[in-house]
């Protein structure tokens, strides 16, 4: 008896059931970056949104700044760079 071999998941569809299964959106991170400057270390935080653009390609950030937007509106810029570049991946695939 043979079995019925299912094809493997799409980059695209792998990220679109990550997102389903949390409760924020995936591919974003709140990053705190130091940096030491003449003798002087400065902290700043940004949210990064990161996906691949196809399969074996190399991953893709963009980072907003929460000194620069605020928090909110960076977190909102994340999101919506992300799900843009999903949107075009999607249309790029069919």
């Amino acid at each position: 008896e043979q079995l019925h071999r299912l094809r493997p998941y799409t980059r695209l569809e792998l990220v679109k059931r990550a997102e389903n299964r949390c409760v924020n959106v995936g591919g974003l991170r709140l990053r705190e970056n130091v940096v030491e400057k003449n003798g002087w270390q400065y902290t700043y935080k940004t949210w990064e949104a990161s996906w691949t653009p196809s399969q074996g390609g190399k991953r893709v950030k963009r980072q907003f700044s929460v000194n620069k937007y605020g928090d909110e509106q960076a977190y909102k810029l994340a999101v919506k760079t992300r799900r843009q570049a999903l949107r075009d991946l999607e249309q790029n695939s069919v």
